[in-house]
């Protein structure tokens, strides 16, 4: 039976898809693990720009996305930055303990694609996304702007390995003046997938569109398994609609695109990673390079790396003004540590305060922050 959903946004979406699974999901066991199942699926997003999810029941590490997106539009494939970010990213998709580097990483596959190539790397590489960028450009009305993230030299049977493509596919396609995004998804896992998926695949689409000098306009996703493993059954149950981009009011940051964009990104997130401090002056002259919205991507790094090395009131200081990530990093901040110990009761006070001030009510407010 195939399941269609037509949604505003992220958070309107994954509620109901997550519903709709644990209702009518039938059970699977692929590999020898239990999982409901709905399949196929198809998700039509009005608004993928609104893509940072926000229901309650589901805390996104919104670091450990926007570390993926910056290796993703920059084309990297580097295991042990991510696991600055999350640390359990390697056991989940590396394939030895102290890999280094992904068998299916995105970024690599869509900005260095290897023709004729396997794990070795060998071969002609090719840069899809300029592949979509200057197909557009010379044809506006072209169906030829597509991308290929599988890769049978990769991800084969007779390849062992615990990261094989999951997206395998994108499409792009302008029309009425607007840049629509088709993806293509394989398999999808409702809690450490698609969360992550929408947020770096409308990064891509803005990319996209901005290189374009258009708008965004919706997004187009197509799974054929939509699923979730017994052991988050009831973290998939739990799902229920908050969406917090009802209360910010805002207009998004606009986003640059380039090379010289990606080239400043890249370094940017590796500097931070490594410990350099980027102060009101530097941050100046990172805007004049890459624009205001990933000055405050990198400002949100940068708080999450004080708030890991447990300099929370400093982490609280640093975040970028900019409410789309500042409020769900003041999310993170409290399912991470300030809810669960006295000694961080004033800093969580002060992001239950500065949430209300958006209009949240204040019963919502502490739930959407895990406050018991």
């Amino acid at each position: 039976m195939p399941y269609h959903f037509i949604n505003e946004n992220v958070s309107e979406y994954y509620t109901a898809v997550c519903v709709t699974l644990m209702e009518e999901g039938v059970e699977t066991s692929p590999r020898g693990r239990r999982t409901k199942e709905i399949s196929p699926t198809t998700a039509f997003i009005e608004n993928p720009r609104q893509r940072i999810l926000g229901c309650y029941g589901r805390v996104l590490n919104l670091p450990f996305a926007l570390a993926e997106v910056i290796q993703i539009i920059t084309g990297q494939n580097d295991a042990q930055a991510l696991k600055f970010y999350s640390s359990k990213i390697v056991d989940i998709q590396g394939d030895t303990p102290d890999a280094i580097r992904f068998n299916a990483a995105y970024g690599e596959r869509l900005r260095r694609y290897y023709v004729g190539a396997n794990l070795s790397q060998t071969g002609v590489a090719i840069d899809q996304l300029e592949h979509v960028i200057q197909t557009l450009k010379s044809d506006p009305d072209s169906r030829q702007a597509s991308i290929v993230l599988s890769h049978p030299g990769d991800d084969n049977y007779t390849v062992q390995t615990k990261d094989r493509a999951c997206n395998v596919y994108a499409h792009a396609m302008l029309r009425d003046g607007k840049l629509n995004w088709m993806q293509v998804i394989r398999s999808n896992d409702a809690i450490w997938g698609i969360p992550y998926n929408i947020v770096q695949w409308s990064h891509v689409q803005e990319w996209v569109a901005v290189s374009l000098d258009v708008q965004m306009g919706h997004m187009f996703i197509v799974q054929d398994s939509f699923h979730v493993y017994e052991d988050r059954y009831d973290e998939c149950s739990a799902i229920e609609y908050f969406d917090m981009y009802e209360y910010l009011e805002l207009v998004p940051l606009r986003m640059e695109a380039s090379r010289s964009v990606s080239d400043a990104i890249h370094v940017a997130e590796r500097n931070v990673r490594m410990g350099l401090e980027y102060g009101p002056k530097d941050f100046r002259a990172l805007e004049d390079t890459v624009g205001p919205y990933w000055r405050s991507v990198i400002a949100t790094l940068q708080a999450y790396r004080e708030f890991r090395q447990g300099h929370d009131s400093k982490a609280f200081q640093l975040l970028p003004e900019y409410a789309e990530l500042r409020a769900p990093m003041l999310r993170n901040f409290c399912y991470w540590r300030w809810n669960k110990d006295i000694r961080w009761l004033d800093l969580l006070k002060a992001a239950q305060l500065e949430l209300s001030s958006y209009g949240i009510a204040e019963e919502e407010t502490r739930k959407w922050l895990g406050i018991e």
